[in-house]
């Protein structure tokens, strides 16, 4: 089985604003953890309105290069700063061929933080 062929599949995420968010990726083929190292991860997500729009109108945006059978997307506090509300996301990723293939996609859903206070 080719892991194109299971790509794209729907994932929501769930979030509190102002919070630092960690999201592990791995890719399987079967039962086997496939090596990405190599691979660029690109995360984005977006308003509803804008998912046509480029990526200028991303509200975040990551892009990481995978180091073995882990990618880690890291979002800080400040990348989480951003208005309570559903938004839309994709992850795709780039082999060392340069094929760009989608691998998961959602809703993206940024709770209020009830805290706000840092110390």
């Amino acid at each position: 089985m080719n892991v194109e062929k299971i790509s794209d599949i729907k994932v929501n995420i769930k979030i509190s604003q102002i919070e630092t968010v960690i999201i592990p990726i791995q890719f399987k083929q079967g039962d086997e953890v496939l090596d990405i190292t190599g691979w660029t991860i690109f995360f984005t997500v977006k308003k509803q309105s804008d998912i046509l729009k480029d990526d200028t109108y991303a509200v975040i945006k990551k892009t990481l290069v995978a180091d073995g059978e882990l990618a880690t997307i890291v979002l800080s506090a400040s990348d989480t700063n951003i208005n309570p509300e559903v938004y839309r996301y994709d992850l795709k990723y780039k082999k060392a061929s340069g094929d760009i293939f989608p691998a998961f996609r959602g809703s993206f859903v940024v709770m209020p933080s009830i805290t706000k206070r840092t110390s």
